[in-house]
């Protein structure tokens, strides 16, 4: 197969066209390849699209294409120009390329691409070409993709702003929720580039008044703007802006109080973090905080707390806080297990006649198999009498004999107890013993826990 051929298959050229030559400068780190018409063949007009129309003369033109093995390859080709018995002299469209332009359809297609994934001037640095030319191919390509774009089914947007030049240049950008598609782009961030929004909609299909949410962030220009142009639109401040107000007033707080509290200086992200995403560290520093203040650490955010239950829609409960503090001769020890940021879960256990290491053994035990109670005493009665409710239910529901129902449901509760007292429970490291046969003489005075999460 001649080199031509192959080319020619390569480049998809069909008849009437042909490649005439190729040339390759390893020198020049450059392939031409040579482009040519059959004698006699006839052209449409590029404006009435008239079929037949003759070849009037030629007029050599260029085009980059695509690099052969990191080489340039540029198109040369004697390009037609027709007598349209309607028209005029006319240069003919040539099928590898678009009308004016230097590139051929396969490298333009080849720049977009690269233009979605980086930017500019590095997409053009790539190719070997000027930035200008770039954005022409970028601007013919976007503009016609804006041209066809169809917005009569847009119901949800979102809309925000973003700054260059150290927030001297702004731009606002509007993306289809549901389609998760960028739908209008402008200067500035003012009332005004929603009425702007409004037109665009208008003007591919879509209704302002179809618009049924918009989110945005609390800019007074952009509420003022959806109220007057989006009419129907409920607006909704996006969750970033709403934590980061969140974030700014409590900080505000804290440093207020830096100088009548000094344990809370530096301890800014202690308290803007998730519980569960806190380091070791800040935990340290959150619980030593709690500590000292006990109840009113939690008290004194009351306010805190309501708030964020209304901006997230969540419930959100704090559960009772325990301060413990050793009796002479007695040790506390603790266990804290941080679940891979799915939540946190606290032991404290304090314990009489025991070593410092038998006590963070039953914390650790706590941790795990999480009991309510110390011993069966402290189980209410209105618990116990539920549980034996429901398994002298299950017990008969089962068939057996309804003599032997109370020794069986009796049974059946001593596992209850064995799943909700801490020391009837089988030990977690050896579950052929209790924790009160694991701990021996040893008593525990007292647990807590703690879950997050």
């Amino acid at each position: 197969m001649r080199d031509t051929d192959l080319f020619q298959l390569a480049l998809g050229i069909t008849s009437p066209w042909f490649v005439a030559s190729s040339a390759f400068d390893a020198t020049k780190r450059r392939l031409d390849i040579a482009l040519d018409f059959k004698a006699g063949s006839r052209f449409d007009c590029p404006e009435c699209k008239a079929s037949g129309c003759p070849v009037h003369d030629t007029v050599e033109k260029q085009w980059r294409h695509l690099d052969f093995f990191q080489h340039q390859a540029i198109l040369t080709a004697r390009t037609p120009r027709i007598t349209c018995t309607k028209c005029g002299v006319r240069l003919v469209n040539v099928p590898w390329a678009r009308p004016n332009s230097g590139f051929t359809l396969l490298f333009e297609g080849f720049a977009m691409a690269l233009a979605m994934h980086m930017p500019i001037a590095t997409a053009a640095g790539f190719l070997k070409i000027t930035d200008k030319r770039m954005w022409r191919v970028v601007f013919h390509y976007v503009g016609g993709a804006v041209a066809r774009m169809d917005l009569s089914r847009v119901k949800r947007l979102a809309i925000d702003e973003t700054a260059a030049k150290r927030g001297q240049d702004y731009i606002t950008l509007v993306a289809d929720i549901d389609d998760r598609r960028v739908v209008f782009v402008t200067d500035g961030r003012s009332a005004d580039t929603v009425r702007q929004l409004a037109d665009h909609l208008e003007s591919h299909g879509g209704d302002a008044s179809h618009i049924k949410q918009a989110s945005i962030d609390m800019s007074p220009a952009f509420i003022a703007g959806v109220t007057e142009n989006l009419t129907e639109a409920e607006i909704t401040f996006d969750r970033f802006h709403v934590m980061k107000l969140i974030g700014e007033a409590v900080d505000e707080v804290r440093r207020g109080e830096v100088k009548a509290r000094p344990e809370l200086k530096g301890t800014r992200y202690v308290w803007v973090k998730n519980q569960p995403n806190l380091t070791a560290r800040q935990a340290d520093a959150l619980a030593a905080l709690v500590a000292a203040k006990g109840e009113a650490a939690v008290a004194e955010r009351a306010s805190i707390l309501d708030d964020l239950k209304i901006t997230l829609k969540e419930k959100i409960e704090l559960g009772e806080v325990v301060r413990i503090e050793a009796a002479p001769g007695n040790v506390i020890d603790s266990y804290l297990h941080i679940q891979g940021g799915r939540g946190v879960n606290g032991v404290l256990v304090e314990m009489s006649g025991a070593s410092q290491e038998l006590a963070h053994d039953v914390a650790v035990h706590v941790g795990f198999a999480r009991p309510k109670y110390l011993t069966r005493d402290e189980v209410p009665a209105d618990v116990v009498e539920k549980e034996r409710a429901t398994l002298e239910t299950l017990t008969r529901n089962e068939g057996k004999p309804e003599a032997a129902l109370p020794k069986i449901v009796e049974g059946r509760l001593g596992g209850f107890f064995k799943d909700v007292v801490l020391l009837e429970q089988p030990y977690a490291k050896d579950d052929k013993q209790s924790i009160q046969q694991f701990i021996g003489k040893a008593g525990v005075v007292r647990f807590a826990q703690v879950e997050i999460g």
